[in-house]
């Protein structure tokens, strides 16, 4: 195996909304222009 991942892994860890995660766990997503950032890390 050359990487560390299968691509069964990387196809769902490309699937997951890490802004629906990070609001899961209870942090604010702000979006600015087309990046988003954490108002907990601002």
């Amino acid at each position: 195996m050359d990487g560390r991942f299968t691509d069964e892994e990387l196809a769902i860890a490309k699937s997951v909304d890490l802004c629906a995660v990070a609001e899961s766990l209870g942090y604010t997503v702000k979006r600015i222009g087309k990046y988003h950032t954490l108002k907990e890390m601002d």
